[in-house]
């Protein structure tokens, strides 16, 4: 039998979800009021409480803004958007809404993971490099038809630049856009030639930092990331 605390927990999560995917589907527009919570909570059939524990939550994740005694309204997720919201942009967008997530998170990557890889080549450790090294022999054992295993090898390598790069935020984004950094690597894998370029590009990633060339890492690692988003579209236009 379900205990009481972790069955409300439950309901306060999927009528959060619920609503989620609403306004993210555009059924609720930015600006709009969503309904009142009485009226949300009989159109679900939960509770009161739970309607507003969901709105708080949805709140900080900047989806929703609540106006005492006037109720809760859509928010511009471009202005008031968090990396929670991004991860519920991905799991309810459409398939153009998360094309274009992923175009993003491209552009996102071409302006930090040159210098990620730059400043790996000045900071690196041995231990740093000892692990680049597993990362890249696994990848070579790895059979081309475990692609899901592939592509947790390449976020595990771009992982651990960021770590030998010395900054400690952006192993913790690279974290939070798990998800959709596996679906992009795993457009790279599923394709023979890509992933022969990919771990070739790899290869000379780790060889630069071993130099301790900043200049040649930072291109190498342009042309990885260029590697990806050509295979990204190639995925999207079959």
């Amino acid at each position: 039998m379900d205990h009481p605390a972790t069955k409300a927990a439950s309901l306060t999560q999927t009528f959060t979800e619920y609503v989620e995917q609403l306004i993210i589907s555009g059924d609720f527009e930015a600006g709009e009021r969503l309904p009142p919570e009485r009226e949300l909570a009989v159109r679900t059939g939960v509770s009161r409480p739970v309607v507003h524990e969901s709105l708080v939550k949805m709140e900080s994740k900047g989806l929703v803004r609540i106006v005492p005694r006037h109720g809760a309204y859509v928010n511009d997720y471009h202005t008031r958007g968090s990396l929670d919201l991004l991860l519920s942009m991905m799991r309810y967008g459409s398939s153009s809404s998360e094309q274009e997530l992923a175009d993003d998170l491209c552009d996102l990557r071409d302006l930090i993971e040159p210098e990620i890889a730059s400043r790996a080549a000045l900071g690196a450790t041995l231990d740093d490099l000892s692990e680049l090294e597993d990362i890249l022999r696994r990848e070579r054992l790895t059979s081309s038809s475990h692609t899901q295993e592939l592509a947790l090898n390449t976020f595990l390598f771009h992982r651990r630049l960021a770590r030998a790069s010395g900054n400690r935020l952006y192993p913790m984004l690279l974290n939070s856009l798990k998800e959709l950094y596996l679906r992009l690597c795993v457009n790279c894998c599923a394709v023979p030639a890509s992933r022969e370029h990919q771990q070739l590009h790899q290869r000379r990633i780790v060889d630069a930092i071993m130099a301790q060339d900043g200049v040649r890492a930072a291109e190498s690692m342009r042309e990885l990331l260029q590697l990806y988003r050509a295979s990204m579209k190639q995925e999207a236009s079959e």
